[in-house]
């Protein structure tokens, strides 16, 4: 997104670089095929983008609740897929888990910190 920005500062106005992005993201998830992991992947950074390009706040829990209700609304017969289950429980964990995990180590050092972040 930051090289795209700068590349076509001038081209579509704040709307094209999102776009042309999500046209990549979701070509590419077609070209593995789509499995219920990278569906779930596609529709998050869809909505993070979406959101992002029209606010400044976006949450994750909502990123995650909003991807689930939009796939199962397209295909009802994913919340059966066990790979559509774990991926959502893991994400659901780890964003659950990590602000606990970060806090058990803070160090003084800021790029200790950013490497932990990460």
């Amino acid at each position: 997104m930051w090289l795209l920005t700068r590349i076509f500062k001038k081209a579509g106005g704040k709307w094209f670089v999102p776009l042309l992005v999500l046209f990549f993201i979701w070509m590419y998830a077609i070209l593995t095929g789509l499995s219920p992991a990278v569906q779930r992947a596609a529709m998050m950074i869809t909505l993070l983008l979406l959101g992002k390009t029209y606010s400044n706040s976006t949450d994750t829990w909502n990123l995650l609740s909003g991807s689930f209700m939009l796939l199962v609304a397209f295909d009802p017969h994913l919340i059966r897929d066990a790979g559509f289950q774990l991926s959502y429980v893991s994400v659901a964990g780890i964003i659950g888990f990590y602000p606990w995990l970060y806090r058990q180590y803070l160090s003084a050092n800021t790029i200790t910190n950013l490497i932990w972040q990460s």
